[in-house]
């Protein structure tokens, strides 16, 4: 997911550097309130020292999301820009609008090097759009935009790897999350940042991150950053390794007989036992932080509804035996 040309560093007058991105999308859901963002690039640690896909993002929680790529300075200063704007109210649009009217990293074909996706919750249960390509960003370069997200790349092999990461995200069930690395599982193919076909792989690095609505940046609920992969090594692949282990994971289940219910809640959750015990039961977050902790001997309703939208595990022991089934909060 990086680009086939070689990453120009330019110095201006305040000695900031030019950096080459390419394909990613912004997201939200608007059911639970979370932004996301994901992406990857041909450029590594070779290049520049911090050259890695997620200088691109920038997430608000609670609010949106923008990922600004092709021609960046480094740091991303139209980025922070950006965020800054989205902070204080304004819409998508707005801030793109501010974005091309005063770009603050100027390169040699100004906006016309720029690639924005920006994508917000409108505060009254919807999603706003907007996103940019530039006249000059490097072939093959568009952006697509739909009701609750923008994908947006350049020095790509073919605009399929677009259509690719839209179709990937649209047919992906689950949670925002889910959604977004099905987005990237769309642009798993060799060469999808062009520059990186002679090697067989997508991309050098990749990330996907989602900022819960209470998280207080830079902390987020999610946040996966694969840099600097061995020869040969996609790193969209190494990412999915990594989300599988935190959200995905198959665990055991039949120790213990029980039924967990509904697994997508926003205020309590059901949990039935088929035999009579001890239970010991507790809720963690994907980073394992334990958020509720229980004992029963008998069928119980725990009330979640205090909980950050997530995703989380419910955890049962009982005499040496154990059950976990992942929930997701919203």
């Amino acid at each position: 997911m990086r680009y086939a040309t070689t990453l120009a560093l330019i110095f201006t007058l305040s000695q900031s550097l030019y950096a080459q991105h390419t394909f990613s999308i912004v997201a939200v859901d608007t059911m639970t309130n979370e932004v996301g963002s994901a992406g990857a690039t041909c450029l590594d640690s070779d290049d520049c020292s911090v050259c890695n896909a997620i200088i691109i993002s920038g997430l608000v929680p609670g609010r949106g999301a923008v990922n600004a790529q092709a021609q960046i300075c480094l740091p991303n200063v139209n980025l922070n820009i950006a965020i800054n704007d989205l902070q204080g109210g304004l819409s998508p649009q707005e801030v793109l609008d501010n974005r091309l009217m005063f770009d603050n990293c100027i390169t040699t074909n100004g906006i016309g090097d720029k690639q924005y996706g920006i994508v917000d919750l409108d505060g009254n249960g919807g999603a706003r759009v907007a996103a940019f390509t530039g006249d000059n960003t490097l072939d093959i370069a568009n952006h697509i935009t739909g009701v609750n997200y923008s994908i947006q790349g350049n020095i790509l092999i073919s605009e399929e790897v677009l259509t690719d990461m839209e179709t990937g995200f649209n047919n992906t069930e689950g949670t925002l999350a889910e959604k977004l690395m099905g987005a990237m599982q769309g642009a798993n193919i060799p060469g999808a940042d062009s520059r990186c076909l002679p090697q067989g792989i997508s991309s050098k690095s990749a990330f996907v991150r989602v900022a819960c609505p209470n998280d207080i940046s830079p902390n987020f609920c999610l946040d996966l950053n694969v840099v600097d992969m061995p020869d040969g090594v996609d790193p969209i692949d190494s990412l999915q390794n990594m989300f599988d282990q935190l959200v995905d994971v198959e665990f055991p289940s039949n120790e213990i007989p029980v039924k967990i219910f509904p697994t997508i809640t926003d205020d309590f959750i059901q949990i039935e036992f088929e035999n009579t015990g001890q239970y010991h039961v507790q809720i963690a977050d994907i980073n394992g932080a334990i958020m509720i902790t229980n004992s029963t001997e008998n069928n119980m309703q725990l009330d979640v509804s205090h909980l950050s939208s997530g995703i989380y595990f419910v955890q049962i022991a009982r005499e040496g035996n154990y059950f976990t089934q992942k929930i997701v909060i919203r």
